[in-house]
């Protein structure tokens, strides 16, 4: 599985993946369209079983040599680190600021 998520990993940061956030079904569908689950390891997976592999992936993946997630996350919506823009960076301080606010 490893080999697949640096897949994934190049896939969404390469010059044909969206610079834009999107969700966990929004990737599995730009990723259909680049042909990642036709990889033998998906053989049989539902739709669930994708999204459930990209969550996974999200939630665990690292950048090699550091601890920074490859993905960031506001809300329910992802992006590549790599694509990830200054106005990014400063919505997801906002978001995480809010979030840390709604938990005292």
């Amino acid at each position: 599985m490893e080999e697949l998520v640096a897949e994934l990993d190049r896939l969404t940061r390469s010059e044909l993946w969206p610079r834009r956030w999107m969700t966990v079904p929004e990737f599995s569908a730009g990723l259909d369209g680049l042909g990642f689950w036709s990889h033998p390891e998906f053989a049989g997976y539902s739709g669930g079983d994708r999204l459930n592999f990209i969550a996974s992936a999200f939630q665990t993946s690292m950048l090699p040599g550091v601890e920074m997630p490859i993905w960031n996350c506001i809300g329910s919506q992802y992006k590549h680190d790599s694509l990830t823009t200054l106005e990014d960076f400063k919505q997801l301080v906002q978001w995480e600021c809010e979030l840390a606010a709604h938990h005292c």
